[in-house]
C-alpha cells in the first residue's frame, strides 16, 4: 500500500476560517466536527429555551394597548406611561426570576433592593438582563419623567429632552432606517412622531428581552440565538414595529 493511501482525504467542507488555518487535515476535521456539534448542540437548545418562553403568561394583548395609548398621548403624558410600563416590566421579570430562587416581595418593596425605577434598571443592568443601550435610554426617560412629576409646574418635554431622548441609543434609528427602509431626516428627525417611536421600539424591545434574556443566559446562549425561535419575539417586535411606522407615516402625512 503507499504511502499516500495512508494519509487522510482532504475534507470539502470547512469552514472558510478553519479552511484558511495553517493545521493539518486532521487537525482541521476535529475543529470542523467540533464546530458542527456545537451549532447542533446550540440550535436545540435554543429551541428549547424558545419553547420555555412560550410558557411564559405574558399579556401582548395589554403592551399593545399600551403602545397605542402612548402613541396618541401629548409627550408629557407618554413619558410618563411609558415610563411606568418599563418599570412593571423590569418588576414582572424580577418577580419571575425570583419565584426559582427566593420571595422576591421583600426584594422588590419601598426599602428593597429593587424597590423603585431607578434601582431595578442598575440591577437589571449588573446581572445581564438588560444591554448598556436600554440602560442608557430607559435612565434618560426616568429623569425627563422625575424633572416632569416633581415640577410644581407639569410641563411637556423641553426640545433638548426631547433630542436626549432620541439620541440616547441612536442604533435603534440606524437600524430602523436600513431594515424598513425609512429614511428618517430633516424637521422629522427630532419631532414629536419619532421622540415616540423611539419609546414604543425600546419599550417592545425591554418586552420581549424581560423574558428572553434570562432564559438565554441560563443556558448560556446569546439572546439573539432565540430570536428566529421565538414568537413571543416575532409578537412584541410586529407591535413596535408597526406601532413606530404609523407614527412616521402620520407625522410625514402633516408635512
Amino acid at each position: 500500500m503507499a504511502d499516500e493511501d495512508l494519509q487522510p482525504s482532504r475534507a470539502t467542507h470547512w469552514d472558510d476560517d478553519i479552511g484558511s488555518l495553517s493545521l493539518s487535515d486532521v487537525e482541521k476535521n476535529g475543529l470542523q466536527v467540533f464546530r458542527n456539534y456545537t451549532n447542533a448542540f446550540q440550535k436545540q437548545a435554543a429551541k428549547d429555551v424558545a419553547a420555555a418562553a412560550g410558557e411564559v403568561l405574558f399579556d401582548t394583548d395589554q403592551l399593545s394597548d399600551d403602545l397605542a395609548e402612548i402613541a396618541l398621548s401629548e409627550p408629557i403624558i407618554a413619558v410618563l406611561q411609558a415610563a411606568a410600563v418599563a418599570d412593571e416590566l423590569l418588576k414582572d421579570m424580577f418577580q419571575r426570576e425570583g419565584r426559582k430562587n427566593l420571595k422576591p416581595e421583600p426584594l422588590l418593596g419601598p426599602l428593597g433592593p429593587l424597590g423603585d425605577f431607578n434601582k431595578r434598571l442598575k440591577i437589571a443592568a449588573l446581572a445581564g438582563f438588560i444591554d448598556d443601550n436600554d440602560l442608557t435610554f430607559f435612565d434618560e426617560l426616568r429623569q425627563v419623567r422625575n424633572r416632569i412629576a416633581h415640577s410644581r409646574r407639569a410641563r411637556a418635554p423641553t426640545k433638548e429632552q426631547v433630542r436626549r431622548i432620541i439620541d440616547a441609543t441612536p442604533c435603534w434609528l440606524d437600524a430602523f432606517e436600513r431594515e424598513r427602509g425609512v429614511k428618517i431626516e430633516g424637521p422629522l428627525r427630532y419631532s414629536e412622531a419619532i421622540f415616540k417611536a423611539a419609546i414604543v421600539m425600546h419599550l417592545a424591545k425591554l418586552a420581549w428581552g424581560s423574558v428572553l434574556t434570562p432564559l438565554a443566559r441560563k443556558a448560556n446562549l446569546p439572546v439573539t440565538a432565540l430570536i428566529n425561535q421565538s414568537p413571543l419575539f416575532a409578537d412584541i417586535s410586529r407591535l413596535g414595529v408597526t406601532t413606530a411606522l404609523a407614527l412616521i407615516e402620520t407625522e410625514r402625512a402633516k408635512a
